[in-house]
């Protein structure tokens, strides 16, 4: 025993510590101890903060010393794959009570509410097939509204599209020349990066090549589409919020009752924002990586 090497412990924070594991250390010329030496077990009391554990540490394997050193523990994140923070945030989306039928529909009419956010949305869909798309075809422009002195009208209504060739549509406006302005300039205005040309009752719509610089423009009218459905979403949540403070004003229902049926209206806008949201990111997307 008297061969054992022992190390002075100078890597302790505290004082006192130091000294005693100093102490403890088998020292066969001061009395003789049994060949094995005994275990001391130092601890100390720090004020830690949250989430910190002990882990003991051996300092002197030989002379048998273990010091518990704290060491911090990490949160982990559930079975769903989310932390604490991510689910706070789904919390505050989702309405803190749950209303039945009966309760939604007896202020404002939840189920017609729900309709019109789905239109909206499927709106948004079929203008991003019918104007976003990388080959122009005829039924793009056989669609494309126009707005004269008498109203709204699709352009198939008032003049004829022909392909001459791929690269070339004419639209021939003889049967109402005088909505041809009025058709010249739906088709420069529509999003579509086209650039028509009038020459009597015909219009000369050349299509362009399919540049990066035409992904790019695409894909921003992605966003103004996007932007303008996000328009007619919060005018819905608006005109309901509106039937909601009315009630209110007029006590037609309790004031918890509201207070829930104003979350949860607001709830279905912001989910189906989100929706737009996401259609419009995948249309991006898809313009400017499809080959």
């Amino acid at each position: 025993m008297s061969g054992i090497a022992f190390r002075q412990i100078t890597s302790c924070r505290s004082s006192s510590l130091r000294s005693l594991l100093n102490s403890a250390r088998f020292n066969p010329a001061r009395s003789p101890c049994p060949p094995l030496a005994p275990v001391v077990a130092a601890q100390i009391s720090y004020s830690l903060q949250p989430r910190v554990s002990c882990q003991q540490i051996p300092v002197n394997r030989n002379a048998g010393i273990i010091v518990q050193a704290p060491c911090r523990g990490y949160a982990k994140k559930g079975k769903d794959g989310k932390g604490k923070h991510d689910k706070k945030h789904d919390k505050k989306n989702k309405p803190k009570v749950e209303l039945v039928g009966e309760e939604l529909n007896e202020v404002i009419d939840v189920p017609q509410m729900e309709h019109k956010l789905q239109a909206s949305l499927d709106h948004l869909r079929l203008d991003f097939v019918e104007q976003l798309s990388l080959r122009t075809s005829v039924g793009i422009l056989d669609s494309l509204q126009v707005q004269t002195p008498d109203g709204s009208f699709p352009l198939i209504q008032l003049g004829q599209v022909v392909k001459k060739n791929p690269q070339l549509f004419v639209i021939d406006m003889t049967g109402l020349p005088q909505y041809t302005a009025a058709a010249r300039d739906a088709i420069a205005n529509s999003g579509l990066n086209l650039n028509p040309q009038q020459d009597g009752t015909s219009i000369f719509v050349p299509i362009p090549p399919v540049t990066r610089e035409y992904r790019e423009n695409l894909a921003k009218n992605a966003k103004i589409l996007c932007d303008k459905a996000k328009v007619k979403l919060r005018n819905i949540h608006n005109h309901y919020t509106k039937e909601i403070n009315a009630a209110k004003k007029n006590q037609d229902a309790s004031k918890e009752l509201l207070k829930n049926l104003e979350d949860h209206v607001h709830f279905l806008m912001k989910q189906y924002s989100d929706k737009a949201d996401e259609m419009m990111h995948q249309k991006q997307q898809e313009l400017l990586n499809s080959k």
